[in-house]
């Protein structure tokens, strides 16, 4: 796969996560009423669940990358 090809799949992928987010936020309704609190309002209802996706994407990003230098990365031939 071809980087530039790599990268659009990449895009495309994080705007659908977004997207698909938003709809479910969007349509969840009143999730405070249940724990007693007040509804914070939009800006921080959204903007709450985009600050997680990027947070458990960058968790995702970061055990991947450890994960491929652990198992598939090749070592140094002198051994550091």
């Amino acid at each position: 796969m071809s980087k530039r090809r790599f990268r659009g799949a990449l895009v495309a992928a994080v705007v659908a996560g977004l997207a698909l987010l938003l709809i479910v936020v969007a349509t969840a309704g009143d999730v405070y009423a249940p724990l007693g609190t007040a509804d914070p309002g939009p800006w921080v209802t959204f903007g709450f669940a985009i600050v997680r996706f990027a947070a458990v994407a960058a968790g995702a990003g970061c055990a991947g990358g450890l994960a491929f230098a652990a198992f598939v990365a090749p070592g140094r031939r002198d051994g550091s």
